[in-house]
């Protein structure tokens, strides 16, 4: 597949751009090897306020990437929304750089006749540093809701945020107890055919009420290792809220169990996670 090959059957998908991956500037290709790019320059909106990328960032964009590639191997014949999602942290990224993350399916036979696809993903920098981060997820696979659009191509980009960090873009506030809220906006639907949140979205919240609890319960800093989430039902078009449960707190590590609901927490959850936390200093420090 060509780029301009993707970006046609983007169009003819979707009908038109995913609105949180314009708002991080997500620009997508096709790398020499075939695998699906996204690309992001630098800028503020990506990152933590600490001269990284934020954490939060990067899941969007391999949740993204990997869910296109999916549908990428299917030629658009059938959208996908996320069943289950693993990433590991591997190092802080530095800021500045901007990213490019790469996803690749695996394990389709015959990818026409998947009810679900498996892909893999992973995020460095533009120069080759890297991988920063790797993931893999499951894409469940459905039938169009409407006859697909006629073939044409995306409408020109639009600018990316100008929210001068990652936190200020998804305005995230705490509620009762550890509870995080996660406010609509129309810049967080990811699957506008259906319509649903954006997976990656989804994880960001999973992620930030983890690490805000974390950052509460102990001194010594900890930080993010990996996070598997598994989502439950399709993310409605309304306000999202997270529930934290701490699994296991020692000196070096942690693990906490964070659960999404919409509705109120008596709505019934969409999506679960458990998350991983190690010491954030280096092994001789």
């Amino acid at each position: 597949m060509y780029a301009s090959e993707l970006r046609e059957g983007m169009a003819r998908h979707f009908g038109g751009p995913i609105a949180h991956d314009e708002e991080l500037g997500i620009r997508y290709g096709i790398a020499p090897d075939g695998a699906v790019t996204g690309t992001v320059h630098p800028l503020p909106a990506i990152e933590d306020g600490n001269n990284y990328v934020a954490q939060g960032a990067l899941a969007t964009v391999m949740d993204t990437i990997s869910g296109i590639a999916s549908m990428a191997c299917m030629d658009f014949a059938r959208t996908c929304v996320t069943l289950n999602l693993r990433i590991d942290y591997l190092r802080p990224m530095p800021a500045g750089r901007g990213f490019i993350a790469y996803a690749t399916p695996v394990g389709a036979v015959d990818p026409r006749r998947a009810r679900s696809m498996v892909a893999k993903s992973e995020v460095g920098t533009p120069t080759g540093d890297g991988p920063f981060a790797v993931s893999v997820g499951r894409f469940f696979m459905l039938a169009h809701a409407s006859p697909p659009k006629p073939p044409g191509d995306l409408p020109p980009p639009r600018r990316p945020s100008r929210a001068p960090s990652y936190a200020e873009l998804m305005g995230m506030a705490a509620a009762e107890g550890q509870h995080l809220v996660l406010p609509f906006r129309a810049g967080l639907i990811g699957n506008g055919t259906l319509p649903s949140l954006h997976g990656g979205v989804i994880v960001s919240l999973l992620q930030d009420c983890a690490f805000r609890y974390v950052c509460r319960a102990v001194e010594r800093p900890l930080e993010i290792a990996s996070v598997h989430v598994s989502f439950l039902k399709l993310g409605r078009p309304e306000d999202l809220i997270a529930v934290p449960r701490l699994v296991q707190l020692g000196r070096s590590t942690a693990t906490l169990n964070i659960v999404a609901h919409q509705g109120g927490t008596s709505g019934g959850p969409i999506a679960e996670a458990t998350v991983t936390f190690v010491s954030a200093q280096s092994a001789d420090g």
